[in-house]
């Protein structure tokens, strides 16, 4: 089957997805016995049935909320083309010997370490990625290709990323990279007649930077597929680019599936008030609503367009209207799609989905994907709470297709996710973590309002009939505290809350319709990230606190859970005033096992005045000094303890470039990334072997 047959597929009855925002949604709950439901219809996607009806839904809910000052979103001057340049410069000429084909295959696990990923087989996209031969690092907006297929590594070449954009992280397949990134504003060129002060002859009718528009969602972004075949002369095969931005991705085998966003409506101007006042307030409203009544699917849709050596397609729409779904009540103007990519075949999608809703956090699993839309609170024009209860819609996409993602139901859970962690699926059944908290986020902790004391649950979905039905549920963990921490593993799920100490709830969910709290442990300061080290061990990586609640610096904690009756904390080691990227992004998290070595970045300003000589300190006995100090921190984490190997430096100012991001392991070797450059250090005690500036 051909690309441009396989397009055909965009008017099928499927929905997208659903990714960052807010939604105004009220669906009706109903509780009982500590128990919360809701009506899995209320959550149920329909499909428009043409570009008409899109349109017409699309304009009557803007026209509910536009305003004098339109959404809120900014003015950009732009050009209003589709298209990037490309710069690529490579390093000097590379050793003889140094194609990819010539150097022998490593296993992953085995030879080298990969992207920190939730679940096995889902490849999560990240700013350095490996095959245990080439290390590709994403830093000052350039790809760096570092061999590391002999004793010392070296960089083989780089490749500046397009002119206005900016990389953010990247997937890699063989000998092929997809790098996805922030494009530049896509603001599209607007009729003459359009342009705010051409009527006045203000701006000359031939001037070719009088395109003027609103955007207000943000920068579009640009998919670049690379070849990296030969490191030393890696070239763009091609690129995308679309007026949504990027969200996030996932790979399984040779498939991508890229989720983006777009704040509709695209290519219009809004009128703002020129003067203070209600009744200039009241003219701009009023053409504000005139612009919106104009606006045609195009305008809701957005566009992109391929560039390769043949030259750049026209632009087209990411998903038809036919494959655009909604919830049926009110859930935002974005357009949320899921572009589905076979990396054998070029950036131009095989399938496009998309919804029309804001939301966020999405979870993927090997068969399926799983996308939560968090509904908040709803408050009157006088800050006054309509309704003090928060909700998440979940819908589930089946991704099990290579060429295709297919909407299977939705549901509705009480409460709000945090983040992808707090889904997960088992024998097709979806485990969801949530925080009940009518006034969201006060200081960062949750507070008791009118709803009563905030609470947490977890609660089992599954598919039945184009539904996600709730089986089960289990509520009353952390009163009056929120979510920091979510793990599930195989029937057991592992729930931190903190507000001033930190619960390690154990949830049994080996049968799904009767999940329980099976046990609790409670502990100062929380964790942030739980990560499995082996049977019944979990490591926690998070803050230590006082008894009051306030932080006092970074701490990994061992957590034995072979009894999930009476989990316990084996040990902690705390390294005061410091944190760590991996408390919030687990991709910085590395773990290996066959040293039990565990590292993680670190930043910390300090003063202090320690105790050496004690597996918990890891100060190394500082007298009373202040600074700042930013690297890797190496440990060696068994039963019988949590003992420093050694820490990893980088000649940088760490307070401008930020440090160590990430770290992995090639041979007996270990390797860390900052902005500035790469460092081969010694496994078993972090000594350095050589250090690799990025230009």
């Amino acid at each position: 089957m051909t690309r441009n047959a396989r397009r055909t597929r965009w008017a099928k009855p499927v929905a997208g997805i659903a990714l960052i925002g807010t939604l105004a949604v009220l669906p009706a709950l109903t509780g009982c016995a500590g128990v919360e439901t809701a009506n899995a219809a209320d959550a149920t996607l329909e499909r428009f049935t043409s570009c008409a009806s899109l349109t017409e839904y699309a304009q009557s809910k803007a026209l509910e909320n536009v305003g004098p000052y339109g959404f809120g979103g900014g003015g950009f001057l732009r050009d209003g083309r589709l298209g990037v340049t490309l710069e690529s410069v490579t390093a000097a000429a590379p050793q003889a010997g140094a194609a990819q084909d010539a150097r022998a295959a490593k296993t992953a696990g085995v030879d080298f370490s990969t992207t920190n990923v939730q679940e096995a087989g889902v490849d999560e996209p990240d700013i350095v990625k490996t095959d245990g031969n080439r290390v590709f690092a994403l830093a000052g907006n350039r790809l760096y290709a570092v061999d590391v297929s002999g004793p010392t590594p070296r960089i083989a070449g780089s490749l500046a990323m397009p002119k206005d954009t900016f990389a953010r992280d990247m997937l890699i397949s063989a000998n092929k990279l997809i790098v996805m990134g922030d494009g530049p504003a896509q603001v599209r060129p607007l009729p003459a007649a359009a342009v705010p002060g051409r009527a006045e002859g203000k701006i000359a009718a031939g001037s070719t930077d009088a395109a003027i528009g609103i955007a207000p969602g943000s920068s579009g972004s640009v998919l670049i597929e690379i070849d990296v075949t030969d490191t030393a002369a890696m070239r763009v095969l091609e690129t995308l680019q679309t007026e949504a931005r990027y969200v996030t991705a996932r790979l399984s085998g040779t498939t991508a599936r890229i989720v983006v966003a777009a704040g509709g409506p695209m290519g219009l101007t809004f009128t703002y008030p020129t003067e203070p006042g209600a009744a200039n307030e009241a003219t701009a409203t009023r053409a504000n609503r005139n612009q919106l009544a104009r606006t045609t699917a195009d305008n809701w849709i957005p566009r992109y367009s391929v560039t390769s050596a043949a030259g750049t397609s026209s632009p087209r729409p990411v998903v038809s209207c036919e494959a655009v779904s909604r919830p049926p009540m009110f859930s935002g103007l974005e357009t949320l799609s899921v572009l589905t990519i076979d990396l054998n075949g070029g950036l131009d999608p095989i399938d496009s989905d998309a919804v029309m809703a804001s939301g966020e956090n999405v979870y993927a699993s090997p068969e399926s994907l799983y996308v939560a839309t968090n509904r908040w609170p709803v408050f009157d024009a006088n800050g006054v709470p309509v309704d003090s209860v928060n909700t998440t819609q979940v819908h589930k996409f089946d991704t099990s297709n290579s060429s295709q993602t297919s909407y299977h139901g939705s549901g509705t859970v009480i409460g709000h996710t945090l983040n992808q962690f707090s889904m997960s699926e088992h024998d097709g059944k979806l485990r969801i973590a949530t925080t009940k908290d009518g006034f969201g986020l006060v200081g960062g902790d949750t507070v008791v309002d009118t709803a009563g004391e905030s609470e947490s649950y977890v609660s089992v979905l599954d598919e039945q009939n184009g539904k996600l039905v709730q089986l089960g549920q289990v509520g009353g963990l952390g009163k009056g505290e929120r979510i920091y921490a979510v793990r599930f593993i195989g029937t057991t799920g592992y729930v931190v809350t903190f507000r001033q100490t930190d619960p390690l709830y154990t949830v049994d969910l080996s049968d799904p319709a009767a999940p329980r709290v099976a046990g609790e442990l409670k502990i100062a300061g929380y964790s942030a990230y739980l990560h499995p080290i082996a049977d019944n061990l979990l490591i926690g990586v998070g803050q230590d606190a006082t008894e009051e609640g306030r932080t006092k610096g970074l701490q990994v904690s061992l957590f034995d859970v072979s009894d999930p009756a009476s989990p316990k904390r084996l040990h902690n080691a705390v390294l005061p005033g410091a944190n760590s990227d991996a408390e919030w992004d687990h991709h910085a998290f590395l773990w290996w096992p066959a040293k039990n070595l565990a590292v993680v970045p670190f930043q910390r300003f300090f003063q202090t005045t320690s105790t050496p000589g004690t597996s918990t300190d890891l100060t190394r006995g500082a007298p009373e000094i202040q600074g700042f100090e930013s690297g890797a921190l190496g440990m060696h984490v068994t039963r019988a303890g949590i003992n420093e190997a050694g820490r990893v430096t980088h000649p940088n100012d760490p307070q401008v470039f930020g440090g160590v991001r990430r770290s992995l392991v090639v041979g007996d070797t270990l390797l860390t990334v900052s902005e500035t450059g790469l460092k081969a250090s010694g496994i078993d005690d972090l000594s350095e072997r050589a250090w690799l500036p990025f230009a």
